[in-house]
């Protein structure tokens, strides 16, 4: 083979990866995490001031656009469903390719969970390692997420999550997809997921019940929290742990005051959102889980006062540049006046 030769069978390899690789981005299932990894993809390149990691109640709980609105900070999660706390460095590194945060926030409910079970978990580990963009970083990520995957034949579809959506051809006919060929397409919501339904859960308990208790958590999860603490010290980053509000029992928070006190023997501050936020168990939730668009704008507002009186972020918004977070902030207060203006038409 000539020199000619060799450079159209590389051009030909070359061109044939690009295409591979749309496609794979394509096809990828989608929903509110791919447009939240895609919308974080389409952000401007160190334009982002807070990141927030964790899982679902995160992207059901904060507002970037309403804390813009607000206080004039950016954020943006890098969420996912169940995310496995052992995720969340890797994450961080990923993010740490696109954006230098001033303050990482890490939602703190996954930590009392058994690691065994989530090393099983296909769906939620690919929530993560599907909706990376395809880099050294990615690799390193399903690595160090697939340690429960058994033999070479189960993994490979991690790394190569074309083989598990090749038959996903309905993708190329929504528009939304097509848009995500390059796995960046900006998202109004900067991440924050609202339900398509506003459900109000009808619960007995009045609110949340202080323990003084503590309970350790499992010791992986303690061994991934030390790691994570550790990593955060080595790069000098700014750290807010906090637990959002969730129906949950004393063993749950006497494990939340275990984690406090390995997180502020650290240096970092620890935030249980259930004890000082007024927060309406009976109006305010969607699941008793996850806040619906009531109980996120006051879970946005107490972490947007804390961020911005607690770590100096700047107020940007007598800055140029910034419409898309103006866009963001009146989209949501426009579903939550809509809401909290009719609250019987969404009370089902």
């Amino acid at each position: 083979m000539n020199r000619r030769e060799a450079c159209k069978m590389i051009s030909f390899i070359l061109i044939f990866l690009l295409l591979l690789t749309g496609v794979s981005y394509i096809v990828r299932t989608n929903g509110h995490v791919k447009n939240r990894f895609a919308g974080f993809y389409a952000e401007e390149r160190n334009s982002i001031d807070v990141l927030i990691f964790g899982a679902s109640t995160v992207g059901t709980s904060f507002s970037p656009g309403y804390m813009w609105g607000e206080f004039g900070f950016t954020s943006y999660p890098l969420s996912s469903n169940a995310q496995r706390p052992k995720a969340i460095k890797y994450l961080l590194e990923e993010g740490y390719k696109y954006q230098s945060p001033e303050v990482v926030v890490i939602e703190l409910r996954m930590f009392t969970y058994e690691e065994e079970e989530m090393k099983a978990d296909e769906a939620h580990i690919r929530e993560v390692t599907d909706n990376m963009r395809f880099s050294l970083q990615r690799l390193k990520t399903v690595r160090n997420l697939t340690d429960g995957v058994e033999g070479f034949e189960a993994k490979l579809p991690y790394y190569f999550d074309i083989m598990k959506y090749h038959s996903n051809w309905g993708m190329f006919f929504l528009k939304d997809e097509l848009q995500k060929v390059a796995y960046r397409k900006a998202d109004l919501h900067k991440g924050f997921e609202h339900p398509e339904q506003i459900l109000f859960h009808d619960v007995k308990q009045d609110g949340y019940v202080a323990t003084e208790e503590r309970i350790a958590i499992p010791k992986e999860q303690e061994e991934i929290l030390r790691d994570l603490l550790s990593y955060l010290k080595e790069n000098n980053q700014k750290a807010l742990f906090v637990v959002s509000p969730m129906i949950y029992d004393d063993e749950y928070f006497a494990k939340m005051n275990y984690i406090k006190d390995i997180v502020e023997q650290e240096g970092f501050q620890y935030l249980n959102m259930n004890e000082v936020l007024d927060y309406n168990f009976a109006t305010d939730f969607l699941d008793g889980a996850h806040s619906n668009i009531l109980g996120a704008k006051k879970c946005s507002e107490l972490l947007g006062e804390v961020l911005s009186q607690e770590y100096g972020l700047t107020d940007k918004r007598d800055k140029e540049g910034y419409d898309s977070w103006d866009k963001s902030y009146k989209a949501f207060m426009e579903i939550y006046n809509e809401v909290n203006e009719n609250k019987e038409k969404y009370d089902i």
